[in-house]
């Protein structure tokens, strides 16, 4: 491959955000990766960042999955307790399904944290 504005040198690599080939004139290195000096710096550090953020959004949802899924295991405790403590039979059924209901959420809402984390390691 050659270089895209000197054609007649061999590229040493290629542009994060273009593409394009580029020899050792033509290059910039920004943060590890390689741009097209003075045209594309700019937009590799913005991917950059932005993969950065991504990574970083992505390891706190773990967290915030686990932190729903003892939350709605706590509903369901308090559910649990006031469908035992409810004299009505009607009441009872209510308490039971929405206890339920938060159950199932707070599993799911563990299952998928723990998905997640394994997939960070």
């Amino acid at each position: 491959m050659e270089c895209f504005n000197h054609r007649q040198v061999l590229a040493i690599g290629m542009c994060r955000h273009c593409n394009r080939g580029l020899c050792v004139e033509c290059v910039c290195e920004v943060s590890g990766v390689l741009s097209c000096r003075g045209t594309c710096e700019q937009e590799v550090k913005d991917s950059i960042s932005l993969v950065n953020k991504g990574k970083s959004a992505y390891s706190k949802t773990a967290k915030y999955y686990m932190a729903n899924a003892i939350f709605f295991g706590v509903l369901t405790l308090a559910m649990t307790a006031a469908a035992f403590g409810s004299d009505e039979s009607n009441s009872k059924i209510g308490y039971t399904f929405v206890g339920a209901l938060f159950l199932f959420m707070s599993i799911s809402s563990w299952r998928v944290g723990q998905k997640i984390n394994s997939a960070k390691s």
